[in-house]
């Protein structure tokens, strides 16, 4: 049976309820800056493609460098002011922006969709985690911050435009902070216009501007300048482990949504790849909005579209590169394996494709490019896996069955990891309790 689009989530019908809800960010056939309270009409509006089908969305208008200068005098003046109101005061203005939030998810994660290609788990994963984790912050703040001397510049990539970005700038704002943000030239900016928009009803200062990276990184207006991309390779090392069916949502979750390494036992390799390869096969991809009935739900895919077709042709030449140099093939998928529509522009895709001891000179090895290729990596002694963990420079964790094997690794590997964002709007390098399990993670947020 064909697949089509569903009825309400085509862009058009997408981009005309933004329109219902923001008219005055949707409105003029464009998308507006905002700083100073109110959308502004200055710098050259522009096209984006979507990944998922090549459709034209409304894209970013960057401003000249002298208007964003002036963006963040403004967004210094609204600190001024925001940094002198009270906790309770801050804390109600921020959970009526999320309450907003949380009455249009829907519409935020489908313009996430459209311009990110993320799947619809993803998508509303993304809006949910902006909520939900701002909402913990302003329960458990009890007492105030002292807010920085200027507002917090914010340059992101466009991966998590709610869950990393917007979870910022609101973090940022319960602390007495004003928060301006570069909007993702990549995708995002339709989302962040639309929540940018809902936040500020409510008094939260906050900022988006398109274009302005130099001014957002070196201004002395700003008090601080907040780089939210995560880069690094996440490994997950196998080591004493034979519990194979937990491996299956590992797979899915590292392809196309991580940049992700399986450190393995050697003696252990014949089970893994038992394991792993029938779960890598029936991975699922394609059009994250595509259906055979209007009445069906949304699918569930494990990854959609890269952001670009530059990105497929980069990773294409990253693979290939890596399989010149000696790697070895363990999984090349194929298009064809994908939910599309009749006659859609595929060029954004990028099959799975799994490959082992890629060299040390290829990205593969030190910075995996964020994509559905994964690689293994096999390993004879703990030290062996240890280093090889830490050499991604991304979070690390482990599966293992016995608990003594576990605390010794866990011990080893425990040292500065990301944890949640500073209450001041810093990047906070914590040290967070490890417990000694079967399954053990580094770099989850305590809750």
């Amino acid at each position: 049976m064909s697949l089509f689009v569903k009825p309400g989530t085509e862009w058009e019908s997408v981009y005309s309820r933004c329109w219902s809800v923001a008219p005055d960010a949707f409105g003029e056939g464009r998308l507006l800056n905002f700083w100073g309270g109110r959308r502004r009409l200055e710098g050259t509006p522009g096209e984006l493609r979507s990944p998922i089908d090549g459709t034209v969305l409304t894209g970013p208008a960057p401003l000249a460098p002298i208007d964003v200068k002036r963006a963040v005098r403004a967004s210094l003046n609204e600190h001024r002011t925001w940094s002198f109101a009270s906790l309770p005061e801050r804390k109600a203005r921020v959970l009526a922006a999320l309450d907003d939030f949380a009455e249009h998810g829907e519409l935020l994660a489908l313009l996430l969709v459209w311009e990110t290609g993320r799947t619809w788990q993803a998508a509303r994963s993304d809006v949910d985690g902006c909520v939900e984790g701002v909402r913990w912050y302003a329960e458990h703040m009890l007492e105030p911050c002292d807010p920085l001397r200027g507002p917090v510049g914010n340059l992101a990539s466009w991966r998590h435009p709610m869950g990393v970005l917007m979870h910022a700038m609101l973090v940022q704002a319960l602390t007495g902070n004003a928060a301006i943000a570069n909007a993702p030239a990549e995708g995002g900016v339709n989302c962040l216009t639309l929540a940018t928009s809902l936040a500020a009803r409510h008094g939260v200062p906050v900022t988006l501007v398109s274009g302005g990276e130099a001014e957002l990184s070196t201004s002395p207006m700003l008090g601080r300048t907040s780089y939210l991309d995560q880069h690094g390779v996440s490994c997950w090392g196998v080591w004493g482990f034979s519990d194979w069916p937990k491996l299956t949502p590992r797979v899915r979750a590292s392809l196309g949504q991580d940049r992700q390494r399986f450190v393995v036992q050697r003696s252990l390799f014949d089970d893994f790849l038992a394991a792993y390869l029938p779960a890598v096969r029936d991975l699922r991809f394609g059009h994250p909005l595509a259906v055979a009935d209007p009445a069906d739900p949304l699918p569930e895919l494990d990854f959609g579209p890269m952001v670009n077709d530059g990105r497929v042709q980069e990773l294409h030449d990253i693979v290939d590169d890596a399989l010149g140099q000696g790697a070895v093939l363990l999984h090349r998928g194929s298009l064809d394996e994908g939910r599309f529509v009749p006659d859609q522009d595929t060029a954004a895709y990028f099959a799975p494709i799994a490959i082992l001891k890629a060299p040390a000179t290829s990205p593969l090895h030190q910075a995996e490019p964020f994509g559905p290729v994964d690689s293994v990596v096999l390993v004879d002694t703990e030290a062996e896996l240890l280093a090889a963990m830490h050499a991604g420079n991304g979070s690390p964790s482990f599966m293992c069955d016995e608990e003594p094997t576990a605390e010794r690794l866990a011990a080893a590997l425990r040292g500065p990891v990301h944890g949640p964002q500073r209450l001041d709007g810093q990047a906070a390098g914590v040290e967070l309790p490890i417990q000694a399990t079967a399954e053990t993670h580094l770099g989850t947020p305590v809750r």
